[in-house]
């Protein structure tokens, strides 16, 4: 049977959990400095998890990634731009690509708020955007941070859409992090295939890197570097053979 979702607006959120959201202010710590802390992140992250999070990808989903080769141009830090189709996979899949470095991934409170799992996905690279204005610059220097040496990833669809099989529109206001920190722009686009039973495949396809133009103003570079990862995303979705789900809009009540 064919699943279908209804919509208002893009903005609509079909996983909301309703979670008690925790306020992420100035006493939040974005970055730890204990040893104790980064032992247990290590393990964590590359003993337990990323072990999982390939296992889980393979079987569940079949997930093929093409274009892994490109990662290769950039010796240091970068930042990825994904389509936001799937709660858990959507966060396994840098993970799996860009295996040589750490992933980070910018996402909102809900995420740091779960008893026990907040805190394990604070170790696994959550970055939670904070609803105080006195923690913005504590969150940017995190972000500045982590993308020296590091990977960050970025939702700019903000909501999971399971199994969207088109690119919802996007401001260009997160593009300002690698116009400001001078760093290189990847997109990570996943499609679903057809496959035998029921439940498509995943292809996620890796385009770029794409440069900051530093003969243009920092909005002009923002505007220009959401324009080549929006595009190529789009160029990307083309490649959907399957709708597994069916979205279809509605009007407000």
């Amino acid at each position: 049977m064919e699943k279908i979702y209804n919509y208002v607006t893009e903005q609509d959120d079909f996983v909301g959990d309703n979670i008690n959201a925790k306020d992420v202010g100035l006493e939040y710590k974005y970055i730890h400095k204990s040893f104790l802390w980064n032992i247990c992140e290590f393990f964590v992250y590359r003993v337990v998890m990323t072990p999982i999070a390939y296992i889980y990808s393979k079987l569940k989903f079949r997930v093929k990634i093409i274009g892994k080769e490109k990662l290769k141009a950039t010796k240091s830090g970068y930042f990825v731009y994904a389509n936001h189709t799937q709660p858990v996979l959507d966060t396994f899949v840098p993970t799996i690509a860009s295996f040589n470095s750490k992933v980070y991934i910018v996402c909102n409170r809900d995420n740091i708020s779960i008893p026990f799992l907040g805190k394990l996905n604070r170790m696994l690279g959550a970055i939670p955007i904070p609803n105080k204005i006195e923690a913005m610059k504590n969150f940017l220097n995190c972000i500045k941070h982590r993308v020296e040496n590091n990977v960050v990833v970025i939702y700019p669809e903000a909501h999971v859409w399971p199994y969207y099989t088109k690119i919802r529109e996007f401001e260009d206001t997160s593009f300002k992090y690698p116009v400001k920190y001078n760093k290189p722009v990847y997109t990570f686009t996943t499609v679903y295939k057809k496959r035998k039973n029921n439940r498509p495949k995943v292809e996620v396809y890796i385009d770029g890197p794409y440069y900051p133009d530093e003969k243009l103003s920092l909005k002009e570079a923002q505007k220009q570097l959401r324009n080549d990862a929006y595009f190529a995303m789009c160029n990307r979705s083309k490649l959907n053979d399957i709708e597994y789900v069916k979205y279809v809009k509605i009007k407000e009540k």
